[in-house]
């Protein structure tokens, strides 16, 4: 019997004959979640077969009205693009979901790529209208039809689509976690377990720094351990997203000293050097995140999470639950008497450190199966069990 891998050589040659992949979407600059999954996507697909893309961005870093005007005339460009555009016999159009107001841009494109005759696959990044009923969501599914697919990042996500829209079009699981798998961050990243009870034990918060994202409870955390004696530290990296954010940073440098660092935006080399220095992430977010990558990050370089447990957070964790804290419950309350049970036990550090590099190789093994899954989707052949089938694929197709 042939293994996936095994599949996807033998059919190279043919999918990048006759098979290819239309892109539309925002692309980085700015930088988000998203836009790297957008990225990571092409580039990934690109190795396949041929694929064309049209960006919605402006090349703008931040995420500004100008931006977002930009994006909308972009965005009523795509369906005479798909229109007038040449299509492969077998073609399929992907692009990222929006929320809000923008799914309407979603709507356009993916109906215009449907009367042209594309298989279509709409990629899942957030959770607004997985926590609560959109009926523009409702629509999309309805336009993608029994052909098309939902993209997901977990399971979970896929159990609140169905059970919020009753999905018609078939759902695939393929985890944000491919996009490190051309990146040599944390793959090269060694997996030792510390020798000394790490002092100052660092602390980092590493993202785009808003209230959001819980900037303001990292702090919050770090002072509670600096009000009970521990040697702490933390690293806050990544660019502050409002002048509120920067008060925020310059009080909590003045209140803690040398204790608190602010790093700025970090990539490459100065990414590496800030998993180096950290022992531990704190992640206590209040966006609808869904599936961070700065998690399976942190993990490659065996630090561990404590985040909330938001989307599709608590699947990351594995049998670590109580780094996933409930978003009820109070995260500073939580999260330092781990702190302090990792502080007076080096081997229980030491042993959540491995666990943590241990999920890392796990999330990167799910990631490459699914990525090379999807491939074979494109193809009109996934392996069996990749596709979910909708809940009336069995039916006979009526849009």
């Amino acid at each position: 019997m042939q293994t996936c891998d095994e599949i996807v050589e033998l059919s190279d040659s043919e999918m990048r004959e006759h098979c290819a992949l239309t892109v539309h979407g925002v692309l980085p600059p700015p930088v988000t979640g998203m836009t790297a999954c957008t990225q990571s996507m092409i580039d990934l697909m690109a190795r396949r077969m041929p694929v064309q893309t049209y960006n919605w961005s402006n090349g703008a870093r931040r995420l500004s009205l100008r931006f977002r005007l930009s994006k909308a005339v972009r965005a009523q460009l795509t369906p005479w693009k798909l229109l007038f555009g040449q299509r492969a016999k077998c073609h399929v159009f992907y692009m990222p979901s929006n929320a809000g107001m923008p799914l309407f841009f979603n709507m356009l494109a993916i109906a215009t790529a449907r009367i042209r005759g594309y298989r279509c696959a709409l990629h899942h990044h957030i959770y607004t209208y997985l926590n609560r009923y959109d009926w523009r969501m409702q629509t999309l599914d309805r336009l993608l039809g029994a052909k098309g697919v939902h993209v997901v990042l977990c399971p979970h996500m896929e159990q609140q689509l169905r059970r919020l829209y009753d999905c018609r079009a078939s759902v695939v699981i393929v985890p944000s976690a491919i996009q490190l798998l051309q990146s040599p961050l944390a793959a090269e990243a060694p997996a030792i377990a510390p020798t000394t009870t790490p002092e100052p034990f660092c602390l980092g918060l590493l993202g785009n720094l808003s209230v959001a994202k819980g900037l303001d409870l990292a702090i919050d955390t770090h002072r509670a351990l600096q009000q009970s004696g521990r040697n702490v530290r933390l690293v806050l990296a990544g660019p502050a997203q409002s002048k509120l954010e920067e008060r925020l940073i310059d009080e909590a440098r003045r209140e803690f000293g040398d204790s608190v660092e602010y790093r700025g935006p970090v990539y490459g080399d100065a990414k590496r050097r800030f998993f180096d220095d950290v022992h531990a992430i704190l992640f206590p977010t209040r966006y609808p995140d869904a599936q961070p990558l700065v998690i399976t990050e942190a993990f490659g370089f065996g630090r561990p999470v404590i985040s909330y447990g938001r989307g599709c957070i608590p699947s990351m964790m594995g049998t670590k639950q109580e780094w996933s804290i409930p978003v009820e419950e109070d995260y500073v309350a939580r999260t330092v008497p781990q702190i302090d049970a990792w502080l007076d036990d080096l081997k229980a550090y030491g042993a959540a450190s491995r666990f943590a590099r241990q999920r890392y190789e796990e999330l990167i093994a799910d990631a490459q199966r699914a990525l090379e899954a999807f491939v074979l989707w494109v193809g009109g052949e996934p392996p069996a069990g990749f596709v979910h089938p909708g809940s009336r694929s069995h039916r006979p197709e009526t849009e």
